[in-house]
């Protein structure tokens, strides 16, 4: 057996190793962050591969001025009924159907959220003049609510008066 394939034998199998020991302890250690002498990074220089570092982290990208203001409502409202700061901003796409059906009205909706740190869970009973019409997308993967006099608040879903 040549030199080299000797060589590449021995990375391959300090990679192997690494590989094992990051396995175990991820079974002893569930559900907590992987430390970083377990890293891919890690695994490659163990087996003497350079390692080049990305040349610009990524930035959190910024809200644009047109949603801006609504963003900051939403930030508010968050702030008032959880009690606590937003961990973090997530942007999310919302496709709104181009076509749907009504299936009847909703009635009453529950749901689950946390106050501060304790979990909490909501029910709420429409009166019958406030509720809204329950719609799903034509292939059946979205609900929407639509229409209906109540509004979000603090106290969570309240029937307008």
């Amino acid at each position: 057996m040549s030199s080299k394939m000797k060589a590449w034998m021995k990375r391959r199998d300090r990679i192997l190793d690494l590989g094992k020991a990051r396995t175990a302890w991820v079974r002893a250690h569930p559900f907590q962050k992987l430390p970083a002498r377990f890293s891919a990074s890690a695994a490659a220089r163990a087996a003497g591969v350079p390692v080049r570092k990305n040349p610009k982290p990524k930035t959190a990208r910024k809200v644009p001025p047109s949603v801006r203001g609504d963003v900051q409502a939403a930030i508010r409202l968050f702030k008032r009924f959880r009690e606590a700061e937003p961990e973090f901003i997530q942007e999310i796409k919302i496709r709104f159907p181009k076509a749907g059906f009504v299936f009847g009205t909703i009635t009453d909706i529950g749901y689950a959220t946390t106050h501060g740190r304790k979990p909490v869970r909501y029910r709420h009973t429409f009166k019958s003049g406030a509720a809204p019409l329950g719609v799903s997308s034509a292939d059946g993967k979205q609900l929407l609510f639509v229409g209906g006099q109540y509004s979000f608040t603090r106290d969570g879903i309240v029937d307008d008066d």
